[in-house]
């Protein structure tokens, strides 16, 4: 499934318009919007592609993380837990959302130490396994970062 994301999101980021038939996403003239800008763009401006459940934001409560280690997120996540007792919405009415940067084929050991911690980089294998420390750790969602340029 990450592999075939991982070509639709690259058509929509190249491609004007994208057709895909695969196992787990079909589409016929899909494209972004709003536009965003492309590799051979000039004005240095990166456009991530973002995609989420907004039809669930209006009926949860949730929040959004940028760029958290796994054990920062479990605090993060007991910290919400700790705060939702005791109100009228109950604790698995509350989505945790974390952002991270999508680096596929880098290797996560060449990245500064900072980015290391926060990014999903390496093979589709490690990235997917890295996913599930940010499940483990009580992520309800993942959005991935795609830094510009696009590779």
């Amino acid at each position: 499934m990450l592999e075939e994301a991982a070509r639709c999101i690259s058509g929509l980021l190249h491609d004007e318009t994208v057709d895909f038939d695969g196992k787990y996403f079909q589409f016929s003239g899909a494209r972004q919007e709003p536009a965003r800008c492309r590799t051979d763009c000039r004005c240095g401006s990166a456009s991530p592609a973002r995609s989420g459940a907004s039809a669930s934001r209006a009926v949860r409560r949730w929040l959004e993380l940028g760029f958290p280690s796994p054990e920062v997120l479990k605090h993060k996540r007991g910290v919400l837990d700790r705060h939702m007792r005791g109100h009228r919405t109950a604790t698995q009415d509350a989505a945790l959302l974390v952002n991270l940067q999508f680096l596929l084929g880098k290797d996560a050991a060449s990245l500064p130490e900072a980015q290391q911690a926060s990014a999903l980089a390496g093979s589709v294998d490690q990235i997917v396994d890295r996913i599930g420390t940010y499940v483990e750790a009580g992520a309800d969602q993942v959005n991935f970062f795609l830094p510009y340029p696009w590779d």
